[in-house]
């Protein structure tokens, strides 16, 4: 694929196109549909690097991994666990502020000691999951601005395609859903197919830059400085949870109990 035409084509680089009533690009942060829309998009680089990997849940001592997903927080740092597959597998997700650029691939592979050592003198949960890590996975975490719009004419994205997301709120897969929920009720019969898309924007982007918004917020708040910033930070948070569980969760709310119309 070279370009896109907004009148409904796809334009390959053979010469030729395929053409349709409606064209919907879905095709990641990297999308080539927005490229052919919108022209090429700078990134950049944030400053992070992720290694993520699964342990075995039966390589680990009973009770090391809380039921619950998990954020350990520190200085310049943090690591997410949280159970796969019923339990079998405990994900990670550990992330650290660096200088040196890192590539953008999600199949490059890490070095576990290098992440070890970046997490050494943590707490044994976290630091107990990491050890029992045989490989792991690293990439680097970059940033892109949204396109100035999500369709032209009869061409439309979703996803990352159109509101790339930060990992901090595991929301990317998820906005992608209720992109699709949004055009599957609006596309069906529509007389009018770029109206349809425009009705299908309006609708979805002020809900996708909001979260895009609370990404950003997460990656600054999860990576405290010094002993009495993280007091400041994570204090109130850690004393709602166990205080008031319910109300720390009503927080997020406009999030988890968000509902599409029918």
């Amino acid at each position: 694929m070279t370009g896109a035409d907004p009148a409904g084509a796809l334009l390959l680089a053979h010469g030729g196109a395929v053409e349709a009533d409606v064209i919907l690009g879905a095709d990641g942060v990297r999308s080539d549909v927005r490229a052919g829309l919108f022209g090429p998009v700078e990134t950049r680089f944030l400053g992070q690097v992720a290694w993520r990997g699964t342990v075995a849940a039966a390589d680990l001592p009973p009770g090391l991994v809380a039921p619950n997903a998990t954020v350990w927080v520190g200085p310049g740092r943090h690591l997410v666990t949280y159970y796969l597959r019923g339990g079998a597998l405990v994900n990670f997700v550990a992330v650290e502020e660096r200088r040196a650029w890192a590539e953008e691939s999600w199949s490059a592979p890490g070095d576990v000691a290098e992440l070890r050592a970046a997490f050494a003198g943590w707490r044994p949960e976290a630091a107990g999951v990491l050890a029992a890590a045989r490989e792991c996975l690293l990439w680097g975490l970059f940033d892109r601005p949204s396109p100035p719009a999500w369709r032209k004419g009869r061409v439309a994205l979703l996803g990352d395609a159109c509101h790339p997301m930060l990992p901090f709120m595991a929301q990317g897969a998820v906005q992608a859903f209720e992109d699709g929920a949004a055009l599957a009720r609006l596309l069906p019969g529509a007389a009018d197919i770029p109206a349809a898309l425009a009705a299908y924007e309006a609708a979805r982007r002020p809900r996708a830059s909001r979260v895009q918004a609370a990404a950003h917020a997460n990656a600054a708040l999860f990576h405290a400085g010094n002993p009495a910033s993280q007091a400041l930070r994570y204090g109130p948070i850690a004393l709602g949870s166990r205080l008031a569980p319910g109300v720390a969760m009503g927080r997020l709310d406009w999030l988890y109990g968000h509902v599409e119309p029918a």
